[in-house]
């Protein structure tokens, strides 16, 4: 499954924890998010992305997969 959000931080905060549930819902096994712009306007963001992963993330790109 792959769920591609808006490039507004507004948008995109709007959208984020359903996409999130969806996610979860569907059993899947990792989710992956790509880190928003470290700019002021995604502070917001950034913060519920982190909460939302417990504090677990990967800073290592993931060309690989």
């Amino acid at each position: 499954m792959v769920r591609r959000l808006p490039e507004q931080p507004s948008d995109y905060a709007r959208l984020l924890y359903g996409v999130l549930r969806e996610a979860e819902a569907s059993g899947c096994a990792l989710i992956l998010v790509e880190s928003p712009p470290q700019t002021p306007d995604w502070s917001a963001i950034r913060d519920r992305l982190r909460r939302a992963s417990g504090g677990v993330a990967i800073a290592e790109p993931l060309a690989d997969l």
